[in-house]
């Protein structure tokens, strides 16, 4: 078995001993990886409610699979396990790739006083090139309980639940710095505005 493979079924055991949350960043090309290329890295989203600043790190990983074909997944605090798989449909003049993303989460209390078994479904459209890229996500979550997000906005029963827009740089190839700024957008509540920032290793 070879190494990346190797690093990536550990990854994923370590993700699925642990339940998840709702996914604020993106932090990830419209670019695919060549198949067998392996990035890893880690990130830190900072959701801002109410002047106040949360701090949630995380670690990611991509692996390429098939020509424009590649698969990611991410643990982050308080505990989210993410996994999508991300089809490149153009390369010129720009990137652009679909992108489906899944979580699952299942606690009681906590941060958020959410309380429950939640699934959310993340379809994407990504854009861009080298050095910069911007997407729109829907999320969808399926629920039994109730999540109650930052105070902001409360769901107790499946559907669509926000529409989130990123826009992020990419600085440097094999190691490299992605700044991003996300904007949680509820269909009720307040708009939630996510800074967040990774930094990523091609192996």
């Amino acid at each position: 078995m070879t190494d990346y493979k190797k690093i990536l079924i550990l990854f994923f055991a370590l993700a699925f001993l642990l339940s998840g949350c709702m996914s604020y960043t993106t932090l990830q090309s419209p670019k695919t990886l060549k198949p067998g290329k392996v990035i890893l890295g880690g990130g830190m989203a900072l959701p801002i409610s109410n002047k106040e600043v949360q701090f949630y790190p995380e670690l990611n990983t991509r692996i390429g699979l098939f020509n424009h074909f590649d698969i990611g997944a991410k643990y982050s605090t308080p505990s989210l396990i993410f996994l999508d798989g991300k089809y490149q449909i153009i390369e010129n003049p720009f990137y652009l790739s679909a992108d489906l993303g899944w979580s699952y989460f299942s606690y009681s209390g906590g941060i958020g006083k959410s309380e429950g078994t939640f699934t959310g479904w993340y379809p994407m459209i990504i854009v861009g090139q080298d050095h910069w890229y911007a997407a729109v996500k829907e999320v969808y979550f399926a629920m039994q309980g109730e999540v109650d997000i930052w105070g902001l906005y409360k769901y107790s029963s499946s559907g669509w639940i926000s529409t989130n827009v990123t826009v992020g740089g990419i600085i440097g190839k094999n190691v490299r710095l992605l700044p991003e700024l996300n904007f949680i957008i509820p269909n009720n509540g307040k708009v939630l505005f996510v800074p967040a920032v990774g930094l990523q290793f091609a192996l």
